[in-house]
């Protein structure tokens, strides 16, 4: 039977104040924005934990404006005192991002790479339900066992356009990559299946890109065979070209456009 621990230490609390009624879309993407920038978050801080470890439930909806209390829950034994803070931590994060974007001008921003790709785009959602409203607020809480508030961030109807546009103004400015293509990386294989139908059990690290074992897909069946036929996949290191597919700014796939030598690792 699966375990399911909640971290009751704390509590992530959103409050929409409107004067005009918010769509259903709205406020789902905010909420989905809200639960996207956790995992985020999670993948990137210094807790040890991934997003599949930690999640984000919906603990209570409460009337008056709309009041939603999000709680941490994990499908592991991972209640120690270190992760008792996560959502605090993580309020802190938004409060920090939303001010980055309402006090740094856009060049800045981009100079310096403050606030990536994926958490742009949660930013703009998670403000969505007052865009039109210019009488809207939303603030973000973060509470802790007692109903003692740590953190909180309030923004207005007019802030939450300036971050809506700032957000955007980054994003269109941003110098995107010329690409996603690596020529003449060091490939080797930590997993592999023969068959070409089988595209999920091949798996391999790049150092040069990634420490992380990554899925590896091939640009046709030909190469394919072609590295793993001629010789034995294993033990052996393999010079590629490949291009770079990504999820959250991390590399998820590495497709194998073409093969230019095969080394002996040994040697």
């Amino acid at each position: 039977m699966e375990t399911i621990v909640k971290f009751d230490e704390s509590k992530l609390q959103i409050h929409i104040e409107y004067s005009n009624k918010i769509e259903l879309a709205h406020y789902i993407n905010s909420l989905n924005s809200v639960n996207s920038e956790y995992s985020n978050y999670i993948s990137k801080a210094n807790t040890h934990l991934q997003p599949n470890d930690i999640k984000l439930f919906v603990n209570e909806i409460r009337s008056g404006s709309i009041i939603t209390d999000l709680i941490a829950y994990s499908p592991t034994m991972l209640a120690f005192a270190e992760h008792a803070n996560t959502l605090l931590d993580f309020t802190k994060h938004i409060a920090n991002t939303i001010n980055l974007l309402k006090n740094n001008p856009t060049h800045e921003i981009i100079k310096e790479e403050k606030i990536n790709t994926t958490s742009l785009n949660n930013m703009q959602g998670l403000v969505e339900p007052i865009l039109t409203d210019r009488n809207g607020n939303i603030s973000f809480e973060g509470v802790n066992f007692g109903d003692n508030c740590i953190v909180n961030v309030t923004i207005n109807s007019s802030d939450a356009n300036d971050i809506y546009n700032k957000a955007q103004s980054v994003k269109d400015f941003r110098p995107t990559p010329d690409t996603n293509i690596k020529e003449q990386v060091l490939l080797v294989f930590t997993q592999t299946n023969s068959s070409t139908k089988n595209t999920n059990n091949d798996k391999g690290v790049i150092e040069s890109i990634s420490k992380n074992t990554i899925k590896i897909r091939f640009a046709n069946d030909s190469l394919k065979k072609e590295m793993f036929f001629k010789q034995h996949p294993y033990g052996v290191a393999f010079i590629v070209d490949v291009e770079i597919q990504t999820i959250n700014d991390k590399p998820f796939i590495y497709k194998v456009l073409k093969l230019h030598e095969c080394i002996n690792i040994d040697e």
